[in-house]
């Protein structure tokens, strides 16, 4: 989408034809991301005895990407969902230095 630069017409033009395509649009707009965001919940998920806030965070936000994405169709709920999304996954792979004792 990026090439086509400022040409509006040619951006929407190219969203149809992705939107129309079921061979475009499922593998790379509706079941790819979604088994990115399953596999990354479920890795979270292991982390859920130590970590419990985290994880939680990273699991409710996938669930959440994904129900504004295919239910509500809500662009706003699903950044706000990403956000807590990554700002879990971060959290998870954030870890303080090891003190010496």
């Amino acid at each position: 989408m990026s090439s086509y630069g400022n040409n509006e017409i040619a951006k929407e033009a190219l969203s149809q034809h992705i939107s129309n395509s079921p061979l475009i649009f499922y593998p790379f707009v509706a079941v790819g991301p979604s088994l990115l965001f399953l596999g990354l919940a479920l890795h979270a998920f292991t982390f859920i005895k130590t970590e419990t806030v985290k994880s939680l965070m990273v699991i409710v936000g996938s669930v959440a990407v994904g129900f504004s994405f295919f239910v509500l169709k809500n662009g706003v709920w699903m950044f706000l969902s990403c956000i807590v999304f990554v700002f879990g996954l971060g959290l998870l792979l954030y870890k303080k230095g090891i003190e010496k004792s």
